[in-house]
C-alpha cells in the first residue's frame, strides 16, 4: 500500500523470482532491454538498474552474463517497493 492505495498484489515468491538487480558494463546489454529498466544508475565503472520483468529477458541476458559484462542479484522487497511506489 501506498498513501491508502494498493501498489501491488502479489506473492512473495512471484516477486522475488521476477526482481532483480542487473549490473552491467556500457554496451553490454541491446538498448531494447535498458529502456525498460528501472532505477538506472550509471557509475564510473558500470552500471547497475532493476527489472521486474526478469523471467522474460533471461535469454537476452544470457551472452552478456556468460562474457563477463553483466551479472545479476536478487533485489529485496524493499527495492522493489520503493521501485513501484515511484512508478505510480
Amino acid at each position: 500500500m501506498d498513501d491508502g492505495g494498493i501498489v501491488m498484489h502479489e506473492d512473495k515468491d512471484d516477486l522475488l523470482s521476477r526482481w532483480k538487480w542487473i549490473h552491467f558494463k556500457d554496451g553490454a546489454l541491446p538498448q531494447a532491454i535498458e529502456d525498460g529498466l528501472v532505477r538506472v544508475r550509471r557509475l564510473p565503472f558500470g552500471n547497475t538498474s532493476l527489472t521486474g520483468e526478469y523471467p522474460g529477458l533471461r535469454e537476452a541476458l544470457a551472452a552478456p552474463i556468460a562474457a563477463g559484462d553483466a551479472r545479476l542479484e536478487n533485489a529485496s522487497l524493499e527495492d522493489i517497493l520503493l521501485s513501484c511506489i515511484k512508478e505510480v
